[in-house]
Formats: C-alpha cells, structure tokens, sequence
C-alpha cells in the first residue's frame, strides 16, 4: 500500500506540476519613446525563471502614434496578453552652426542660412526651412538687434510633435567705409575751361565705334575689397557673382587644404557687387 502511494506521489509530482505556467511580471506604467520600437526591457519587470516565455509578436502597436495604445502580445508559451502603453517624443531637435560668430560687411540672407550647418530631428530627419513663424515640423530664423551693428540670429526649430529647441549665432554688420568720389577730382581754372564737344550731326563709322569699343574695354574696374574686423587673413584671389557659391568654396577649399589651420573664412564684398572668400585667424603654417 506504501508503494502506491510513493507511485501516485510521484505521479504527482511529475505530471500535475507541468500545467503550472511561469509567471510574467510586467511594468505598471509603460512609456515608450517616440519611433522606437518594443523591447521585453520596456515591459518586463522581471521573469520567474530561466524558462520563461519571450515575446513573439507585437500585435497593433504604433511606433508614430502619440497616445494610449492597448497591445496584445504573443508570448513563446501560446499564451496572449493585452498591454497599455504609452508613446511619447521627449527628444527635441538638435541645431549646428558652423561658427558661432560672423563678421562681415554685409549682411544677407544666404550669409545667415550658410551658417546653419544642420537642423536635425531624431527621428523626423532633416527640418525644412519656413519663412514665418511655425509651431511645427520645421524651423525659422528670428533675428535681433543687440547694438549697433551687432546682430543676434536665433534659430528656432519643431519637430513633427511640436517639441521646441532653439539656438543663437552673432552676426557682427562692420559697414564699408564709402570713398569720397570728389576727393582727388583736381579743381578746375575758370579760365582754362574748355568747351563741351558737340555731339556729332551724323552716326559714327564703324572704325570709330570699335575705337570706341577698344577704349572701354580699356577702362578696367580695379576692384576694392574691405575684411577690417578679421586678423591674420589669407585672401583667395577667387571672385564670385554669388555670395552661398564663394563661401561654398571657401568651406570645401578649407576642407581639403593640409597647409594651415583657420579660425573660419568668410566673404568680402567689392562696390560693385562681387565678392572674394578669405580665410581669417590663420594660426600656423603646417611642413
């Protein structure tokens, strides 16, 4: 009789504890960030044993979704299990600039937007630019008159959720000192004065209209640069029409150079309207 019940015992023991399931316990409250995916990390808080079912599929949840989502799991085991979580963005938009203080002698709107190296957002990429104020997906640019010629240039930046990041450059305006164009004109004798040519009665030959055309080609503009402000300056000898086009090649010139190391580069600006990159605060001549 003791015998069988040793037998039923062990019966017992070995078949009547196999429909015990291990125990999951999962967090109270779960958050998950925006645009990330589940982990058994973000809903366990701990496992009974060794043997413990893992996740094998995450049923209608929505990493872009902001909210409350309820969430059924499938677990190894068969089981299922229904979960409220929540979706949240903590992470606001990252700005770079690519120097942190600019003078010039003329300020300009590509001068601004060159500066801006990235405006990023996690997971939305790459902010695009919005002429007027925004609450949302993108950024724009606030600019402040601190003083006289110094301006602060604030960026503002919001993702597709709204979370707001802003930064701020120096922008330092030093005017280009105007040359009197009367200064040198020499005074002129009253008495010496020589009548104004007449204006010919007729067209003027072609010899005289290339002769003419000779004589303007002559009259080369000698262009007149100002960098007053910048120290220890290495001009490009490099002209440009455009102002994003010269600091695109300053920047890629600055890249790729071995030769010396700069404090930054900019734009000068001639009367008439074009301009030459330079690079400033040269600080050592490399062998």
């Amino acid at each position: 009789m003791k015998k069988i019940q040793l037998l039923l015992g062990i019966s017992f023991f070995m078949f009547g504890c196999q429909n015990v399931q291990p125990v999951i316990i999962y967090k109270d409250d779960i958050t998950i960030e925006y645009g990330h995916e589940i982990k058994e990390s973000d809903i366990y808080v701990g496992k009974q044993d060794s043997d413990s079912p893992t996740i094998q599929n995450i049923k209608n949840f929505d990493a872009f979704k902001i909210g409350k989502q309820r969430i059924e799991l499938v677990l190894s085991d068969g089981r299922k299990d229904t979960l409220d979580v929540c979706v949240m963005d903590t992470k606001r938009p990252r700005i770079r600039f690519k120097q942190s203080h600019i003078i010039t002698n003329k300020m300009s709107d590509a001068l601004i937007k060159h500066n801006i190296y990235s405006v990023m957002d996690d997971i939305d990429g790459q902010l695009s630019y919005v002429d007027h104020p925004i609450d949302k997906n993108g950024y724009y640019i606030a600019i402040k008159d601190e003083k006289v010629g110094i301006y602060s240039v604030t960026v503002h930046a919001f993702d597709c959720n709204g979370n707001h990041q802003e930064a701020s450059f120096t922008l330092e305006e030093k005017k280009e000192v105007k040359k009197d164009l009367h200064k040198d004109i020499p005074v002129l004798d009253d008495n010496k004065l020589t009548p104004p040519r007449k204006k010919p009665s007729h067209e003027p030959s072609e010899n005289q209209k290339k002769e003419e055309e000779k004589h303007e080609q002559n009259l080369v503009h000698t262009h007149d640069f100002d960098a007053s402000g910048y120290e220890n300056i290495i001009w490009s000898n490099k002209i440009f029409d455009d102002t994003v086009e010269a600091l695109n090649w300053a920047e890629q010139y600055a890249l790729e150079q071995e030769q010396w190391s700069i404090g930054g580069y900019a734009v000068a600006y001639c009367s008439c309207g074009k301009c030459q990159p330079f690079f400033f605060g040269v600080q050592e001549w490399k062998s």
